[in-house]
């Protein structure tokens, strides 16, 4: 009997070594991490599951992600589409939709005027960012802010993004 169970406690212990071993070896592939960095993890629970999206097409208006304390908001999809309707909107300005709490001041442009037929779709574009875009800040308010539309032109956007 003892000689089984010691037969047995070694192999837990060989079988600890080996996976541990392997979890190091997952988080170091790829060559030595830069000063200042640690390397990313996927979990087998997937903080994306409990994915939320919001959209707006009002002139202006804001899409915020609010703050959760102690979560970071990440940005996973972002859509943009330009129409103008039927009358069509007089050529102005090339407007920008612009964003707070995530790297680089991310910001997109939006034409104006009849680019196309009114009554159009002039523009639509989708960006994805599959593992999340990270807001830099944890805990703070993410926003996506709409262009300044001209009249006979809406501006839509639809964001998705979860907390981690």
């Amino acid at each position: 009997m003892r000689k089984y169970i010691e037969g047995l406690l070694i192999g837990i212990l060989i079988g600890s070594l080996v996976f541990s071993y392997n979890i190091v070896r997952a988080q170091t592939q790829g060559g030595p991490m830069p000063a200042g960095t640690s390397p990313a993890t996927q979990t087998a629970t997937r903080a994306d599951a409990g994915i939320q999206c919001q959209s707006t097409s009002a002139s202006a208006t804001a899409i915020t992600f609010n703050a959760i304390p102690g979560l970071t908001f990440y940005l996973t999809e972002f859509d943009v589409s330009n129409s103008e309707d039927a009358t069509g909107p007089a050529v102005g300005a090339v407007e920008t939709i612009s964003t707070s709490n995530l790297p680089g001041s991310i910001a997109w442009t939006v034409p104006t005027g009849p680019a196309t037929t009114p009554g159009t779709n002039t523009q639509t574009f989708q960006v994805s960012y599959p593992t999340g875009l990270k807001s830099l800040v944890p805990g703070t308010a993410t926003s996506i802010t709409n262009a300044t539309t001209v009249t006979h032109q809406v501006v839509r956007i639809n964001a998705c993004g979860f907390y981690a």
